[in-house]
């Protein structure tokens, strides 16, 4: 315990927490685009961490509390500054957030958290006030409560959600674009996801979907999907997608129409293709 306390102080002055904090920030930027802006930098995380606002409000809950504690019990606390700093941190860090890199900057929060309740928890226990310690045992069980609760739901999210589900939340978004190629690249296992972003999704999406259904879907179960699809663009005037659109399904029907023709048509063809398909069979 005494090498402990020998080390700390020299390891965590306040100057090396503030350097501690701005590598923080560095590290919890989001790997995005270079001019990925709060939104980008959101869809980032939130493709990693569902329940990115979750954990931000737990952090900044934690940190308050800390920062409360020591300024009632006037303890001081590496990791820790006042409680007037302290206000004054959250607020510029949400306001950085949301100019530019979205949720990412209150995770510094969370680094000066685990710092400023080590040091508590460590440095001279014995000669600390005891309603400080008393406060310090009910934020530490605080913690754990809340970091199983939102830890729990954040996997259970992260490993249950389809790909389409995130997709559809943030597809206007650098990282939602990224998800989209990542699921157009797989094979027929992709088909679930990839027949819901043509039901379900923006224009942009529905032609590049629909391109990847031309190659791996079953002309049966996708055309109707496509034609569907081509009625809802047109309808709101894209004209480069309903082009897209149109040649998947030319590609998955096998029905040559030229470009332009209306739905109305390509449903009528549709039918008559499905009806030879009947009679052959039948001989």
């Amino acid at each position: 315990m005494h090498n402990i306390e020998f080390m700390i102080p020299k390891i965590l002055p306040k100057k090396i927490v503030w350097i501690l904090s701005l590598a923080g920030t560095i590290l919890a930027t989001p790997i995005a685009s270079a001019e990925a802006g709060c939104v980008d930098a959101y869809a980032t995380i939130e493709r990693v961490l569902p329940l990115a606002w979750g954990w931000i409000i737990f952090a900044i809950i934690w940190y308050l509390a800390l920062a409360a504690s020591a300024h009632a019990r006037k303890e001081k606390v590496s990791g820790i500054l006042s409680l007037r700093d302290t206000f004054l941190l959250v607020i510029i860090l949400v306001i950085i957030g949301f100019l530019f890199l979205g949720p990412a900057p209150m995770f510094l929060l969370f680094l000066l958290s685990i710092i400023g309740t080590l040091y508590a928890f460590l440095i001279k226990p014995g000669n600390r006030n005891p309603l400080f310690k008393k406060d310090m045992k009910i934020i530490g069980g605080f913690v754990l409560f809340i970091l199983f609760g939102i830890g729990s739901g954040s996997l259970y999210i992260h490993f249950t959600r389809a790909p389409s589900e995130y997709i559809l939340n943030w597809e206007l978004t650098y990282p939602g674009k990224c998800a989209l190629n990542d699921l157009l690249k797989r094979g027929a296992e992709a088909l679930p996801d990839i027949r819901v972003i043509v039901e379900k999704g923006r224009p942009s999406s529905i032609a590049l979907a629909a391109e990847r259904l031309a190659v791996i879907g079953e002309p049966q179960n996708d055309v109707p999907l496509l034609l569907n699809a081509l009625t809802s663009i047109r309808s709101i005037g894209y004209s480069n997608q309903s082009a897209m659109v149109e040649n998947a399904l030319r590609t998955l029907s096998g029905i040559e129409l030229p470009e332009g023709t209306a739905t109305n048509t390509w449903r009528a063809e549709w039918q008559k293709s499905l009806q030879q398909s009947v009679l052959k069979r039948k001989k």
